[in-house]
């Protein structure tokens, strides 16, 4: 299937790592512990040994913070930080807000001499706010707002920054004097 328009298939190529083969041998280990109970230890074990798609089945079951651990494990190990995917993973996860806004170990760098530069969050910008508005998460129009701040701050694209309040739901609006 082609990709979409205006998408190239080195850069979606780029946000993903390959994957490690899954160990057969655990398996038994794994419905040991779940015959158990030991729900949490078998979707560790699952990751350890690369049953991916098991460990977040079972994490489903032990509840939400197990879930989003194991969703941002697994975004962490197979796509690149601050890429679109990774950001669909936080989304479909409820972890937008953090990972949009600064928390985790993405976004600001530090160049040269000391000079700031811009994550590759607000680099590909528009892929960004793309998979924000395709795949809205909860207060979505505050997040696209505060992504919309952080273009700014980060690349000083005055540009960029309004369209992503445009998109967010922030329209201009007349300055009025309360003089």
């Amino acid at each position: 299937k082609a990709p979409a328009a205006g998408i190239s298939p080195g850069s979606m190529i780029s946000s993903i790592r390959p994957a490690a083969s899954p160990d057969p041998s655990k398996l038994a280990l794994i419905e040991d512990l779940l015959l158990h109970g030991n729900r949490e230890a078998a979707a560790n074990l699952a990751v350890e040994a690369d049953h991916w798609g098991l460990a977040i089945l079972i994490g489903g079951i032990c509840g939400a913070g197990v879930y989003q651990q194991l969703a941002k494990r697994f975004a962490d190990v197979h796509f690149a930080h601050a890429s679109p995917l990774h950001l669909v993973s936080m989304i479909y996860s409820n972890q937008a807000e953090t990972t949009l806004l600064r928390g985790g170990k993405t976004l600001d760098t530090t160049g040269t001499k000391g000079q700031a530069t811009s994550s590759s969050m607000t680099k590909q910008w528009p892929r960004t706010l793309a998979a924000l508005v395709a795949n809205k998460p909860n207060d979505w129009e505050r997040l696209i707002c505060a992504f919309g701040d952080r273009i700014f701050e980060e690349t000083g694209d005055v540009y960029a920054a309004h369209f992503a309040y445009l998109v967010g739901g922030m329209l201009p609006s007349s300055v009025t004097s309360t003089w």
